[in-house]
């Protein structure tokens, strides 16, 4: 696409939901269209807001968000710091606008204002072009039932724990649930506490298990009706 292509770019989500995503967005420069978070609209109302680099993965549900269509949304340090800066009262930061080629995090949840033009409501704001790529089908990558396997083993690089944790401290969730796959190769399914707007997948390193696989579903419900639409 040609340079400005973003210029008519509107979407906005909650500042818990960037938190929660943008630990899992990518830093290598070669797969650039993961160097942002991936906004789409759901069908049902609001936006999922989707970020990974290849190991791990995090999708959000906002039910508040919107977005005119599908977006690769770059996420400079600045607008990323202020989001995660989280607190309570008139500072706290509420929602992240993406309009044009600029992103802004305000302090306040209010239509009627022009999150577009900085003032009083702004806590940041910067040069955050649409990244013009491919966002990866990763709803391919979820395995399609959770299973239990008693005395199964696998292995899994503990540094990417760290961003599950960061993920559920923006969501205000504690604890971290692992969900297997329907094959020792399948990507690891994640939740953090209860928290139903979230999920997330790791890859295993390493799996050996001869115990057979019991199936339940594992995508929450609000993923499950795009991942059909998407195999129509």
């Amino acid at each position: 696409m040609a340079q400005g292509f973003d210029q008519k770019r509107r979407v906005r989500i909650s500042a818990d939901t960037l938190a929660a995503v943008a630990p899992f967005i990518c830093r290598e420069e070669v797969r650039y269209y993961l160097n942002g978070v991936y906004v789409e609209p759901h069908r049902d109302g609001g936006v999922i807001v989707t970020a990974t680099d290849g190991h791990t993965l995090a999708t959000c549900r906002d039910e508040n968000g919107s977005a005119d269509r599908d977006w690769i949304c770059s996420v400079p340090p600045v607008i990323r710091s202020a989001a995660l800066r989280g607190g309570k009262g008139k500072s706290a930061p509420k929602t992240v606008h993406f309009i044009g080629s600029a992103a802004h995090v305000l302090s306040e949840v209010d239509d009627s204002y022009d999150a577009s033009t900085p003032g009083p409501m702004h806590l940041a704001t910067a040069y955050a072009p649409a990244i013009d790529g491919t966002f990866p089908d990763w709803r391919r990558a979820a395995p399609g039932v959770v299973t239990h396997l008693d005395g199964a083993g696998f292995s899994l690089n503990p540094h990417y724990f760290t961003r599950f944790a960061e993920a559920g401290k923006a969501l205000g969730a504690h604890g971290v649930t692992l969900l297997l796959g329907k094959t020792p190769n399948d990507p690891i399914g994640v939740r953090v506490g209860n928290c139903q707007r979230f999920f997330g997948l790791v890859m295993p390193m390493r799996f050996v298990s001869d115990e057979q696989p019991v199936g339940m579903p594992l995508l929450p419900e609000w993923c499950r009706p795009l991942q059909q639409a998407a195999a129509e």
